[in-house]
């Protein structure tokens, strides 16, 4: 972990003539501490209480938008706020692409880069406060913020819990396969949800102990390992793995197989749940809306001609009445959440691989045209357009801003 601007480090002054044998027991003692501390840091999990100064319930106070689609049923939308009118506030560069979504808690934005640092700057000014080492992996996988902690994947396989206010490490977890899709954290961040291949952890957030797991059996055609994150509610945890057709809905207190369903495509994208409806989108383009009781189908339809890469890897946004889905075609629509009535849609010039984000009747969408739109929400009209690069990072709102990452490396924040 790196801090900047750097801390001054004290230096021990000892005098010349001080013997020997005076040094070596204290030498001693400080070797055998480090290689403690080495050993405890380094485990598998540790088993370190979280004691932070942040409380962890209720888990979402002071928090604008503390993980991925704001909260763990990631409908994208922020209820309060005022309009934004699409000017720059400041920048923030970094040496490698911005490909994972930022987070939003207590005055910080949180960003991981494709340089492996994990990026904690603050949100009025752009300054860094701290920046975190996570490995030589990519890291593409959004953070989620919870009492205190920032859950993070990073160096392939690990989550690691940091301290959002230190930058210090608390705890981490080996999960044996990479970790893709962000993490999410239930309403009361107890439990952190971890998706890594074809199996569900179930973390402890305090201290990142496995609660449990499950690996899914899916006998339908094979597809490879999703971003999709999972999705949490009513004591349920919905997830689409990627690796076949079903999504999977879970108890969340022990990760007993409530229902699935066969969606006929590979699910790219992550659920969303409003009430008692799930949403998902198929990677040939095919919109279900489920009960999320039973896993019933209330509505279908299909956006675009259906064919293979003609869909969605977007997760949708959910605004009132509205369902926003982008897609690898570059149109954005809006249907109806209730029937999935094709209300009006917008057509850019570049795929939508990031998720729209929703607020004041105003839905937010970047493009890999490398532009930021701007939609009135009842209408599909522009009210605003901002070119900065390809981008592939969902944006964050707060009540009075925007942050983006963009795959030039540059961080954005706008009003």
């Amino acid at each position: 972990m790196e801090h900047v601007p750097d801390a001054v480090e004290g230096v021990l002054h000892v005098p010349v003539g001080l013997r020997l044998r005076r040094v070596w027991p204290v030498l001693l003692l400080v070797i055998i501490s480090a290689v403690a501390w080495w050993w405890w840091s380094n485990r598998t999990t540790t088993n370190r209480q979280w004691d932070g100064s942040l409380a962890l319930a209720p888990a979402q106070a002071n928090v604008a938008w503390p993980q991925f689609g704001r909260d763990a049923t990631h409908t994208g939308v922020l209820s309060t706020g005022t309009s934004l009118v699409g000017e720059v506030v400041w920048q923030h560069k970094t040496a490698a692409p911005l490909i994972a979504s930022p987070v939003v808690g207590d005055g910080v934005v949180y960003f991981g880069s494709s340089d492996s640092y994990l990026y904690a700057v603050d949100a009025a000014s752009g300054q860094t406060r701290w920046r975190y080492s996570l490995g030589p992996k990519l890291v593409n996988s959004t953070p989620v913020l919870a009492g205190g902690l920032l859950l993070v994947a990073g160096d392939y396989t690990w989550i690691n819990a940091i301290d959002a206010r230190s930058g210090q490490r608390v705890w981490r977890y080996d999960t044996g396969d990479d970790v893709l899709a962000p993490p999410a954290v239930d309403a009361e961040a107890r439990l952190a949800l971890v998706a890594s291949g074809g199996t569900l952890v179930a973390l402890n957030v305090r201290n990142g102990e496995r609660q449990w797991q499950v690996q899914v059996t899916d006998t339908t055609p094979p597809g490879w390992p999703s971003v999709a994150a999972p999705t949490v509610g009513g004591g349920t945890v919905f997830w689409a793995p990627g690796v076949g057709h079903r999504l999977f809905a879970f108890t969340e207190a022990s990760g007993t197989t409530r229902w699935s369903f066969d969606a006929g495509d590979r699910l790219a994208s992550t659920p969303v749940l409003a009430g008692d409806s799930l949403y998902v989108v198929t990677w040939r383009g095919k919109v279900w809306a489920l009960n999320s009781q039973n896993g019933i189908v209330r509505w279908q339809r299909t956006i675009g001609t259906g064919q293979p890469g003609e869909g969605s890897e977007a997760t949708p946004s959910l605004g009132g009445t509205r369902l926003f889905v982008g897609s690898y075609q570059g149109t954005l629509y809006a249907l109806d959440a209730s029937t999935g009535t094709d209300l009006w849609h917008f057509q850019a010039a570049g795929p939508f691989l990031a998720s729209p984000a929703t607020s004041n009747s105003v839905v937010y969408c970047a493009s890999e045209d490398g532009k930021l739109y701007a939609l009135d929400a009842e209408k599909g009209t522009v009210r605003w357009q901002h070119h900065l690069a390809e981008m592939r990072s969902s944006p964050a709102l707060t009540d009075r801003a925007l942050y983006i990452g963009t795959l030039d490396g540059t961080f954005v924040a706008l009003r």
